[in-house]
Formats: C-alpha cells, sequence, structure tokens
C-alpha cells in the first residue's frame, strides 16, 4: 500500500478552504432540498409508516430524509456534517489513486485534478445527499477494487453494504450497482464465490424494484415506469457530448465546433482508455470495469433523455473520477510506447489543468458572494 503524501494533504487542504469559502455567503435551499427537508419532518412526526403520503417519498428513495431526521432537519449542521463527508470523499479517493497511479508526478497531477476541478464540485450540493453519495460510492469502488484481486467475504460484505446505500441514497445508484454487480457476475464466473455475487446482485435489484413497485402501486398509476419513451437518441448524444467536453475545454458557443472539438476529444479519451487496459499489470480487471463504466452510463444517459434537461453535467460528474483514474494511466503507457520524456506529457498537463482550475475559482467566487 502505498502511504499518502504531503502533496495530498496540502491540495486537499485547498479544496477544503474553497469548499468552505463557498459555504461563507450563505446557503441556498432548492426545492429538491425543502422536499427532502419535508421527508425528515415527516419522519419526525410519524415515524416510518405510510411514507408515501409524503412527496420526498414518492420522488426520492427514503435514506437521506432519514439522516436529515436523525440532525433533527438542523440546516447548518447538515451543511457542515456534509462539508466532513466531502473531506472524507476526498481521502478515499486519494486512497484509490495512491493504489493505481504509479508515478509520483502523474499521482499529482491526478490528485490535483480531483481536488481543484469543477467538475468533481458541481456534484456536491451542501444541502443533498451527494457528498454521502460519493463517499458510499468510493468505497463501493474500493471494494470492487480490492475483490478483482482477491475475493474476501469482507470486502464482499462492504460491496452488498455500499451497493443498498448507494440506492437508498440516490436512484441513479441502481445504474452504477447494476453495472458493477454484472462486472462481477461476470468476473466470478468460475469462482467459488460465484454464488455469493449472483444472490448480491438478485437482492439488489430485488430491493430496488419492490420500493418501485410499491411507490406506483401507492401512487395508482405506471406511467413514470416508462423512462425511456420519445427518446431522440442523436439530439441526445450530440448534448451529452458536448457536457461531457465542456470539462476539458470551454464551449465556443458554435454547436458544429464544439461538436467537432468533442468528437476529438472523445477519440483522445478512448485512445488512452484502450492503452489503459491493455497494460500488464495486476490492476487491468479493475481498469476494464472502470472502462464498462464509462462506456455504460453515457448510453443510459442518452438514452433516458429526461437527465438531460435536469443538470446533465452533475449527473456526468459521478463519473469523473473513474473516468480520469483511466486517463492518467494510460497517459503512463502513451509515454512509455513513445519513448517521450515524462517532463513533456507533464507539463502539458499542467498548462490544461489551469482551465479546470479557473472553472472552479471562478465558481467559489460566485458562491461565496465575492463574484457580484
Amino acid at each position: 500500500m502505498k502511504s499518502a503524501n504531503c502533496s495530498d494533504f496540502i491540495i486537499g487542504g485547498l479544496a477544503l478552504s474553497l469548499l468552505a469559502l463557498s459555504l461563507s455567503n450563505g446557503i441556498g435551499l432548492s426545492f429538491d432540498f425543502s422536499l427532502l427537508l419535508q421527508g425528515g419532518e415527516y419522519i419526525k412526526e410519524n415515524g416510518l409508516d405510510n411514507l408515501f403520503e409524503v412527496g420526498a417519498f414518492r420522488a426520492k428513495p427514503p435514506l437521506f430524509p432519514i439522516f436529515l431526521y436523525l440532525l433533527d432537519n438542523n440546516i447548518l449542521l447538515i451543511a457542515w456534517s456534509n462539508f466532513l463527508f466531502y473531506a472524507c470523499s476526498l481521502y478515499l479517493s486519494f486512497y484509490l489513486v495512491n493504489q493505481i497511479i504509479t508515478d509520483l508526478s502523474y499521482r499529482i497531477l491526478l490528485i490535483s485534478t480531483i481536488a481543484l476541478s469543477a467538475p468533481l464540485l458541481l456534484i456536491y450540493s451542501f444541502l443533498l445527499p451527494e457528498p454521502i453519495f460519493m463517499v458510499i460510492w468510493y468505497i463501493h469502488l474500493i471494494a470492487l477494487f480490492r475483490m478483482l484481486k482477491q475475493t474476501t467475504v469482507r470486502w464482499a460484505a462492504t460491496l452488498l453494504i455500499t451497493s443498498v446505500l448507494l440506492i437508498g441514497i440516490r436512484h441513479i445508484g441502481i445504474v452504477f450497482v447494476a453495472i458493477s454487480g454484472s462486472f462481477l457476475l461476470y468476473h466470478l464466473r468460475k469462482s467459488t464465490f460465484r454464488i455469493w455475487s449472483i444472490v448480491n446482485f438478485l437482492v439488489l435489484l430485488f430491493l430496488f424494484l419492490l420500493w418501485q413497485f410499491l411507490l406506483h402501486n401507492h401512487v395508482g398509476h405506471y406511467e413514470r415506469l416508462d423512462h425511456f419513451s420519445g427518446v431522440d437518441i442523436i439530439g441526445n448524444t450530440i448534448q451529452v457530448a458536448i457536457h461531457f467536453t465542456k470539462w476539458f475545454f470551454p464551449s465556443t458557443g458554435i454547436i458544429a465546433i464544439d461538436l467537432i472539438i468533442s468528437l476529438i476529444t472523445i477519440s483522445c479519451i478512448v485512445y488512452l482508455v484502450r492503452l489503459s487496459i491493455t497494460q500488464s499489470n495486476s490492476n487491468v480487471p479493475f481498469n476494464y470495469f472502470l472502462a464498462t463504466l464509462l462506456l455504460v452510463f453515457p448510453v443510459f444517459i442518452i438514452l433516458k433523455g429526461d437527465l438531460i434537461y435536469s443538470d446533465i453535467e452533475r449527473y456526468l460528474s459521478i463519473i469523473y473520477f473513474p473516468l480520469f483514474l483511466l486517463i492518467n494511466s494510460g497517459l503512463q503507457q502513451f509515454q512509455s510506447k513513445f519513448s517521450l520524456h515524462k517532463n513533456i506529457i507533464v507539463f502539458t498537463y499542467a498548462i490544461w489543468l489551469l482551465y479546470p482550475m479557473a472553472r472552479i475559482v471562478n465558481n467559489v467566487l460566485l458562491w461565496s458572494g465575492f463574484g457580484k
């Protein structure tokens, strides 16, 4: 196990300072949080009986309103609790980086990308379940990483528990659980743990479908189960590609040019991802999983359609960390394959990193009130 570097603490401290500054201008109440807060109030007054009587449980899974109830629906306490969860998520992501990326320079660049770029911060709202969700997501990734190296009951149990929590915190969790569960089923198909993986997958699928059945049975109609009606595959693909590319380059405002930039960027990423899964080391099975995740999740968003009009970049940001794990792994292979001097790639990467860092600084200035 590689230990944490001094740079990890410095970069992590800077990221947390920026987040604390973001909170200095007060906390805005979104519609979603108000709805979740109603769920917490309902539990406080009525317990867990007849949950579907309140809109929060018709629209959201139950675990985060329960968390709000445990914090007595105290908004300030909720915000700073989520801040602590964000700090935990940084630690967990840094831990996984230190296990996978061997070169110190690439590790520092990747950790800087994770901690100091806009896409990651996009998914952390201090009055929503995102920080908790991401902590569980990173533990889930670490458990899967360990399972693919050496299957043990401890890590299998961790994977099951985190899967249940992901589904119980956000509906989108079922997508990630389905992808990781399917991949593990395939990977362990000849292992003595295959029965565990099958039961794990079926139990999680049953829990999700049971909640959906109870929800729609109580509401009295099943129209909301048709998640893929009227899908515009071409239009949605273009939107996903353009929003995806905003992580890497600023938009020109001209769709044709942005689309060309998107195609070039995605082609380069596909090449680097391919390099990351053709190397010969023990991390390759996990890299294959990450590559599968990066392929399946955007396709899900394209087919789902309605996510494109409800903060698409925020949804896509959940795969930002796995994406850059593969990019950095691929860059190391690229350097070796073409016998390039490491400083050339590191310098180019560092120059590019100024763009996502500029985005996050701009956002923090706006959120903190200094940008007005």
